[in-house]
């Protein structure tokens, strides 16, 4: 079937290798078997198989294309049957009813794999027997679009690449083909090198780029990217002929285009504030189609309302003649189409003529003699120079010829603003070894958004994900990074911000420690002395790996506070008094101790129990609680404040992080009936 055979791989032999012929030449070019599979994308996910989605063809193409050199053939299978191929009347290759399968296995079924023969019966060359072998079922890689979201907002202004997945075992004999067409449309606006271009791709390629200008704005289209590999290769069986056999992958895929670059004629100059936007359209376009284009994007064909727009519009195109084409019967150049038009119902050139937004025709530029209808029906507005493209004007033409370019006009910016970067700068700092994480956002545009760093870099030990704007990472070094972050948006428009991000030292580590309480353990009243003053003495120790200074007395009774509470009864907890020292400040090393002494006077105004302390039944009045508040040096909270306040048991494992992890520590205060230390310190009132 003819259009399979495009499809398949006869396209790619129809242009393996340029066999030249001799003087006579020969009745084939070429033959040709083949099975592939098809594939479909919608997605960035994996490609999934159609259904059927198993395909065998085969056939032979004629010399040029000539009919009535092929006169009739069969193609005999591995496993002795044999199937008819028909002459095509249009160009006289013999064909074959392309066959589609579920699966592969019932295609092998159906048509085996091992050597096939055709039978070629030809108007010169007689009776021709070609083998070929079909064996292995050696498919190349399932052919996957890696930037399919990408492919999905494509400005045709800008050159825009392919990406794929390799080829798997790829090499340069295999073949692979990009095709590109409208949607629907059977011939490609673009496509890779055939297999007899020295530039072809092959299966070590895995990319291919589609030039600016090729696209039209705003339009899907139908992309196929195949892989193939070859199984045999004879230029012998039947000189200046070619024969191949191949495993084929093929996956469908559909590219979308944006409206893409657009010019303002801004009030500002003169003009109305729309914009405007010169489409090239290489494989011809009629104006109707060139009309559909427009609306479909937002817009619609130019109209011109003065002799300023006129020049304005005309100013898109002045400086490049690809958006026009020559006639030397006529000596003059077509130019674009317009958005002016005239119904049916009009009779004469110059009668009804319209603009397409239905503004009013009050201003007109024609050539002398236009329009003329020369053609008849010559309904369509069009650029034309007459003789040089500076000599422009307008024309009448045929609506339904094709031309190469046309104006496209937009009441408003059909494309989103550049998107903007909002998170502020500078960024929240980090920690050297610690986990930072911090997303940058993002306003305007068309989504999805790239990100990158464009200028310096960022902190040692981050990273910026392209995809989320995420800064991530443990930073390494203490510094203060200044870079520049771009986002990109799918209409390939951006913008960029500075950014400072410091990153701090890890912090030093602050742990003070109470090592012991001493304090009276009987205190005697009587009736000549009432009260008694005692010293209760507390010693710290600095387990940083710093010095900490204690500036002033203020710092200091902060810092180490004590408390003297009752066991029982109603009495008040007893006020300690600091015992000031004379001299500061008092730096205490790492490793350091420091004593500090608190005056806690005891009176018979109020004792819990004032009987006398016994072996079998103790009176104890009162138990002291020391605590130390690293807070109190600078407003840091101490690293480790599990040995602030005693009493208390062993820290884990005995010992002290800081400032080494070799510091020992059983715990601090009395000690318990099984020998460790945590009990409470206590003293005995007694009154006689």
């Amino acid at each position: 079937m003819k259009a399979r055979n495009i499809g398949l791989f006869g396209l790619l032999v129809a242009v393996l290798f340029s066999v030249q012929a001799s003087a006579i030449g020969a009745d084939a070019k070429k033959y040709w078997i083949g099975k592939e599979q098809y594939f479909t994308q919608t997605n960035a996910a994996a490609p999934t198989l159609i259904t059927p989605g198993f395909e065998f063809d085969c056939g032979v193409d004629s010399w040029d294309n000539t009919p009535g050199l092929l006169l009739a053939g069969t193609l005999q299978l591995p496993d002795g049957s044999t199937v008819s191929l028909t002459p095509y009347e249009v160009d006289g290759d013999l064909d074959f009813e392309n066959q589609w399968f579920a699966t592969e296995a019932a295609m092998d079924a159906a048509f085996p794999n091992g050597t096939c023969t055709f039978t070629v019966e030809t108007a010169h060359d007689g009776t021709r027997i070609l083998p070929l072998t079909l064996t292995g079922n050696a498919y190349p890689t399932t052919p996957h679009i890696t930037n399919w979201t990408a492919s999905q907002n494509v400005n045709p202004d800008a050159d825009f690449t392919l990406v794929w997945n390799a080829f798997t075992g790829g090499a340069t004999d295999d073949y692979i083909r990009v095709r590109v067409a409208y949607e629907n449309a059977d011939d490609p606006v673009y496509q890779s090198p055939e297999y007899s271009d020295l530039n072809r791709l092959t299966g070590t390629n895995s990319s291919f780029t589609i030039p600016a200008g090729i696209l039209l704005p705003g339009t899907n289209c139908d992309v196929s990217l195949e892989f193939y590999k070859l199984a045999d290769w004879d230029t012998t069986s039947y000189p200046n002929a070619v024969g191949v056999s191949s495993y084929g992958k093929r996956t469908d895929f559909t590219l979308r285009t944006t409206v893409g670059t657009v010019v303002q004629w801004p009030a500002s100059q003169g003009g109305n504030g729309h914009w405007y936007k010169a489409v090239l359209a290489s494989s011809g376009i009629t104006w109707y189609n060139a009309q559909n284009i427009a609306t479909s994007v937002g817009g619609y064909l130019a109209t011109i309302t003065s002799a300023a727009e006129n020049e304005f519009v005309y100013s898109l195109v002045a400086s490049n003649s690809a958006y026009w084409v020559y006639d030397d019967a006529f000596n003059q150049w077509y130019g674009p189409w317009l958005g002016g038009f005239q119904p049916p119902r009009f009779s004469g050139p110059a009668a009804g003529w319209e603009w397409v937004t239905g503004e009013t025709w009050n201003y007109t530029n024609w050539c002398t003699g236009e329009p003329n209808d020369y053609l008849v029906n010559e309904n369509a507005l069009q650029f034309i120079g007459r003789p040089s493209i500076t000599d422009f004007c307008w024309n009448d033409n045929y609506g339904s010829n094709e031309f190469n370019s046309f104006i496209i006009e937009f009441d408003s910016n059909p494309n989103p603003a550049a998107p903007s970067i909002t998170t502020s700068s500078p960024l929240p700092s980090g920690v050297v070894g610690t986990a930072y994480s911090q997303t940058l956002q993002a306003t305007g545009g068309t989504t999805p958004y790239g990100w990158s760093v464009v200028s310096n870099s960022l902190p040692a030990g981050l990273g910026l994900v392209a995809g989320s704007g995420a800064i991530t990472g443990t930073p390494t070094v203490a510094t203060t990074a200044n870079f520049t972050v771009r986002v990109s948006d799918a209409n390939s428009q951006s913008s960029e911000k500075d950014f400072s991000l410091t990153i701090n030292p890890p912090p030093v580590p602050h742990d003070l420690a109470i090592l012991s309480i001493k304090a009276p353990k009987k205190i005697t009243l009587t009736s000549k002395k009432p009260s008694v003053t005692s010293s209760v003495i507390v010693q710290i120790q600095n387990r940083s790996p710093v010095s900490e200074v204690i500036s002033n007395a203020t710092v200091l009774a902060n810092l180490v506070t004590l408390s003297v509470e009752p066991i029982a009864g109603a009495c008040p907890g007893l006020t300690p008094v600091l015992q000031v020292p004379t001299t500061f400040p008092i730096t205490l090393k790492s490793k350091g101790k420091l004593t500090v002494l608190f005056n806690v006077t005891f009176s018979t105004n109020c004792v819990p129990d004032a009987l006398q302390t016994s072996k079998t039944a103790p009176h104890n009045d009162y138990r002291y609680i020391a605590t130390v508040h690293h807070d109190a040096i600078n407003g840091v909270a101490d690293s480790h404040p599990a040995c602030d306040v005693c009493p208390r048991g062993s820290l884990p494992g005995g010992v002290d992080p800081y400032p080494d992890g070799k510091l020992k520590d059983k715990g601090c205060g009395g000690k318990n009936s099984d020998g460790t230390l945590g009990a409470d310190i206590l003293t005995d009132v007694v009154v006689k």
